[in-house]
């Protein structure tokens, strides 16, 4: 009888490891459902996969993806949450849906095409690409870091407009 304990337990023990072992770490970009999916930065739903975009962030040794309507949002959730580990960056190239690297992409700010919280910056798989989607969409061609300098001006001038008041 104790043999059986033992035996059954060292197989309990097992069964529960071994699961573990063939865990896969997240990779890649989500699935976003549209009408359904908040945005981690506003918390409205994202509607527009065009312009929506997504972190895969590593907390506590979990990955997890948090999603955005809007670089915009993307952008301001990082200045907000500087402690967060960001594993990889993803935007939606914005002619053609197709997910992208955020770092490598192309972009345009102060494009004439609305976006959804109306930062009017878009995303392109490369910036030959953005280069090209100027004469259609306006803007001016930047790089990721460039895109993060450019939020964080307009941040900054928006919180002074609202300590000056109306």
């Amino acid at each position: 009888m104790t043999r059986t304990r033992s035996t059954f337990a060292t197989i309990a023990v097992f069964a529960a490891i071994v699961p573990a072992c063939n865990h896969t770490e997240l990779s890649g970009p989500p699935d976003i459902r549209l009408g359904l999916d908040e945005c981690t930065g506003c918390g409205m739903l994202v509607m527009e996969e065009h312009c929506s975009c997504a972190l895969l962030v590593s907390q506590e040794g979990n990955r997890s993806h948090l999603l955005f309507d809007d670089l915009g949002c993307l952008l301001d959730y990082r200045a907000d949450h500087p402690q967060t580990s960001i594993v990889d960056t993803f935007v939606h190239d914005y002619t053609t849906g197709k997910w992208a690297n955020g770092v490598t992409a192309g972009y345009l700010s102060g494009v004439s095409s609305a976006t959804p919280m109306g930062s009017g910056m878009i995303a392109f798989e490369t910036e030959s690409i953005a280069r090209t989607q100027i004469t259609a969409t306006g803007g001016t061609l930047s790089g990721y870091e460039q895109l993060t300098a450019l939020r964080r001006e307009w941040r900054e001038a928006r919180r002074l407009r609202r300590a000056s008041g109306p």
